[in-house]
């Protein structure tokens, strides 16, 4: 709620650049599991990566399911798999992701700080 509270104070302090700011709410795990299916419509998913992708993801933003989608379909392409996608590069990505910045992974709805096995403190040296 706090870095909510920070946001619209900056929003509010640039006049003429925002008329109304709101919140949308990260999915939940089915929503995220629709995502996957939408974004990957192209896609053949191997047995359980939906469900590996959704248990790993907990907290992600749409945006942050689609990007994860994209990886995804590179890490088959580059494995010269076509357009199949396997469990194990659910994990690779997913260990990949969260290993960014904490800046990134708030932005995305990542807050668990992977190295610290805790959730992250706001602006915290984790990464």
């Amino acid at each position: 709620m706090e870095m909510y509270r920070v946001a619209m104070t900056s929003l509010a302090s640039r006049p003429g650049r925002v008329d109304e700011a709101i919140e949308v709410a990260n999915p939940d795990r089915d929503c995220r599991a629709r995502l996957v299916s939408l974004y990957g419509r192209k896609l053949i998913l191997g047995d359980g990566a939906i469900e590996a992708f959704v248990n790993r993801s907990e907290g992600g933003s749409a945006a942050f399911v689609k990007e994860m989608v994209r990886r995804l379909t590179q890490a088959a392409l580059t494995a010269g798999r076509g357009n199949r996608v396997e469990d194990g590069d659910v994990d690779t990505i997913m260990d990949q992701a969260m290993s960014t910045a904490p800046l990134g992974r708030r932005i995305v709805g990542l807050p668990d700080c992977p190295r610290a096995g805790r959730q992250a403190p706001p602006f915290d040296a984790c990464g």
